[in-house]
């Protein structure tokens, strides 16, 4: 029998710039530890009836020049997390990344939904678009500091609680005009029959006001697909799914709201750019997206290009949700607008729902159909 110390056991040398991260392969769970305390202190661990742990996976790491694997122990003090990489990334967002988990967690989308407006409460409560303005200024300063970058904060942020406003009175468009019948009420009974089917879609709808200006500014060209990058580098769409999780969505509807928010952002401006246009004019802008092709699901089978009815279905609901929250966004902007973006929405949608079945969801007899 031979005993040896831990630090000899696992070949540590008590330098302060070195950790330890290892692997428990029951909780699967990853932790680090200074070399300097293993070889010290031990091993400590603290172990309830019936509970064990089994680390593996020992590797030693450098810390930086930034001190980063000495701010991350300090930051996790001892918990362990799926990803020491990941927490590491997070730890250096975190100036972007506090203020977003202070808008995607449940408690406070679950406040929103409580608060959406009905006939019966068709007032907010007081101070919820302040709080959610600042909300926004909190993560706008957070992306300025960030990026470095001129961020027109005041003017987003006040967009983004113009949009939400929007957003929360989605049940009340049925009065938004004394209007009975016509273009309009049929609208509104295709865009709220579906919501009120897939009700979780309400998530989405109320995420996005804080996302859509995010890379808005004077020297942005494309501020929709600087958004879509920063989200992804930011893993602002991974908080979205561990919220949307713990809010009890299964795995196809929280896909359909990340798939839907990608959309959205990219998306955003459709309406102005080509929403007055001839239908094949905005069908080959929407093409062009990957984004757009992701959500209709196109395919190439037997040298045949398909997209998916319940994708188109879902993507013109998405557009139109779309139209309505960015018209609401302007706080210029007045209800007969709003009801004008939505007749002009749903038109194009009908349109292409109709054609759809005659194409036999086939994207060339489409585009052949929207041409004639």
């Amino acid at each position: 029998m031979i005993q040896c110390s831990l630090a000899e056991g696992l070949n540590l040398q008590a330098t302060p710039d070195q950790y330890m991260i290892y692997r428990d392969a029951i909780s699967h769970l990853e932790y680090i530890r200074p070399s300097t305390e293993l070889v010290e202190k031990g091993f400590f661990i603290h172990l309830n009836a019936y509970e064990y742990h089994v680390f593996m996976d020992f590797r030693m790491v450098t810390d930086d020049q930034w001190n980063s694997y000495a701010h991350l122990n300090q930051y996790l003090n001892g918990r362990g997390v799926p990803s020491i990489q990941e927490a590491l990334k997070e730890l250096l967002l975190q100036p972007v990344v506090t203020p977003f988990r202070q808008i995607a967690n449940p408690g406070y989308l679950n406040f929103l939904m409580f608060n959406r407006l009905d006939q019966e409460n068709p007032v907010l409560p007081e101070g919820l678009l302040e709080e959610a303005q600042r909300k926004s200024q909190n993560l706008l300063e957070g992306i300025a500091y960030h990026t470095v970058r001129i961020i027109s904060i005041p003017a987003l942020s006040a967009s983004t609680r113009a949009a939400l406003d929007g957003a929360l009175q989605l049940p009340l468009l049925t009065i938004q005009t004394p209007l009975v019948g016509g273009l309009f009420q049929s609208a509104c009974e295709f865009f709220l029959s579906k919501l009120e089917e897939h009700a979780h879609r309400w998530y989405a709808l109320l995420l996005f006001p804080f996302l859509f200006n995010l890379a808005k500014s004077e020297d942005e060209t494309n501020p929709s697909q600087q958004a879509l990058s920063w989200m992804d580098e930011w893993q602002f769409f991974r908080i979205i799914k561990e919220t949307l999780n713990t809010l009890g969505l299964d795995e196809s509807q929280k896909d359909e709201m990340i798939g839907a928010l990608r959309v959205m952002v990219a998306e955003q401006n459709w309406f102005e750019s080509v929403g007055q246009k001839p239908l094949s004019t905005i069908v080959q802008h929407w093409l062009a997206d990957i984004e757009v092709q992701r959500i209709l699901k196109i395919n190439r089978y037997q040298n045949t290009i398909w997209f998916h009815k319940e994708g188109l279905d879902n993507f013109l609901w998405w557009m139109m949700a779309v139209a309505i929250i960015q018209a609401a966004s302007d706080p210029k902007a007045t209800s007969v607008q709003v009801v004008e973006r939505m007749i002009a929405a749903y038109e194009i949608a009908v349109k292409l729902i109709n054609l759809a079945p005659k194409s036999g969801y086939q994207l060339e007899k489409m585009l052949e159909l929207i041409e004639d």
